[in-house]
């Protein structure tokens, strides 16, 4: 067994969560577009630091 392809975590975990945490922020915004941008974005890592 070799390490973790974090790609395919990544896959598992965004499947997993993404319809939860889009219903969640879909109540709690106007615009599904919106919503939409703010679930995805929720997944995505940050800027790298220094």
């Amino acid at each position: 067994m070799g390490p973790p392809d974090p790609e395919r975590r990544f896959e598992e975990i965004y499947t997993a969560h993404y319809p939860d945490l889009l219903a969640y922020v879909r109540r709690r915004t106007v615009s599904p577009d919106d919503a939409a941008a703010l679930a995805l974005r929720s997944l995505l890592p940050g800027p790298p630091r220094a």
